[in-house]
Formats: structure tokens, sequence, C-alpha cells
């Protein structure tokens, strides 16, 4: 072995690897949140927002402002390998995720409504609302397709981290287009058609990222 061949520094060459992995994954993750960001707002002013949007309790209206923060940031940044939170760290996140946007769609119900009657008026006059949330979430997964967000990492669970966001905004965007409070009809057709989305997405997530 020559005693005079230059070292090789095996940790900083892995150092430039992974950074010119973070800096190709940011080149994904910027112009997506852009035309996300901008598909958002066109249908928000196409389809109007709620009339009592800012007479809401400030304590919902900061909810639902939170919840974007996390669909459109942190759970893609997650899921993109951007940002890698510990297990504990991801675990909250989830969690965290998962209160807040219940919170922000539906609020404190005093009384939950029964099962039947959520039925019944899913079927009979939740069509509006379950179209619009349909309609976000495929544009959503659309996105996420061309913008390769399900294939930027080798596990197949990464995509769910970006499915759930899409989720998430689609139920955001439901409750600042509608300005119905009663949980029969939030419950029901707000977060039933989100929950909907959100299986859907992620099947079709997974076989995308399976594919390519």
């Amino acid at each position: 072995m020559n005693a005079n061949a230059p070292r090789i520094d095996a940790k900083a060459l892995i150092d430039e690897d992974l950074a010119a992995l973070q800096q190709e994954r940011r080149r994904h993750f910027v112009p997506a949140l852009v035309v996300a960001l901008g598909a958002l707002l066109l249908a928000a002013v196409l389809s109007g927002v709620r009339g009592d949007m800012f007479s809401q309790p400030a304590w919902k209206v900061a909810l639902q402002i939170a919840v974007w923060v996390q669909c459109l940031l942190v759970l893609p940044a997650i899921g993109l390998g951007l940002i890698f939170p510990g297990r504990a760290a991801r675990v909250g996140v989830v969690g965290l995720a998962a209160v807040t946007t219940l919170l922000a769609g539906v609020g404190m119900p005093t009384e939950l409504p029964s099962v039947t009657s959520m039925v019944t008026h899913a079927v009979s006059d939740g069509f509006g609302c379950v179209a619009y949330v349909f309609g976000a979430g495929l544009a959503l997964l659309a996105l996420g397709y061309f913008s390769g967000a399900f294939v930027q990492r080798r596990r197949s669970q990464a995509v769910l981290w970006v499915t759930a966001g899409i989720a998430m905004a689609t139920l955001d965007a439901v409750t600042w287009h509608c300005p119905a409070t009663d949980p029969t009809h939030t419950i029901s057709t707000h977060v039933g058609a989100a929950v909907v989305i959100l299986v859907i997405t992620s099947v079709l997530a997974i076989v995308i990222h399976a594919r390519r």
C-alpha cells in the first residue's frame, strides 16, 4: 500500500452525496408546494370562502392555520426525506396532526350524532361537500404523482406522510368553504370524505411507488 497515496475521507463523500440528495428533493418539494398553494387559492376564489370565516372562534381559526402548516410543510417534508425526526417525534407529529385536524374541522361537539343519521345525511344531503373533498384530493394526488413525490424514498411507507397531508388539506379546504357546523354534516361529509381520500390516495401512491 502506498503510504503517500491521498487518504479518502469517506464521511465527507457521504455528506456530499446526502447534501446533493437533499437538494434534489428540495427541487421537487418547493415547486410542488407553490403549485399546491396556487391550486388551493384558485379553488377558494372560484368556490368562495365561508362568510363567517373570521367570525369563528379564534382558537378554531388558529387550529385551521396550524393544519395548513402541518399538511403542506411538515408531513410532506418528512415523507420526502427533507427532515428525519426520531420515533417519538414522529408519533407526536401523527397525534398532533390527528387532534388538530379533527378539532379544526369539527370543533368540540357536545353530542355525537348516530352512525345512522350521519350515513343518511351523507347520502341525501352531503354530495356537494363530498364532491369538493374528492376534487381537491384527486387534484393534489395528481400533483404528487407528476412532481415525483411518491418515488423520492425507497421505503413505500414514506408516501403515507404525503397522502396524510393530502387528506388533511382536503378537510381544511372544505372547512374554509362550507359554513356548516352541525357535527352530523361535518363528520359524515367532511371527515368521512377525507378518510376515504386518505385510503384511496394511500393505495394509489403505494402502487405508484412500487411500479416506479
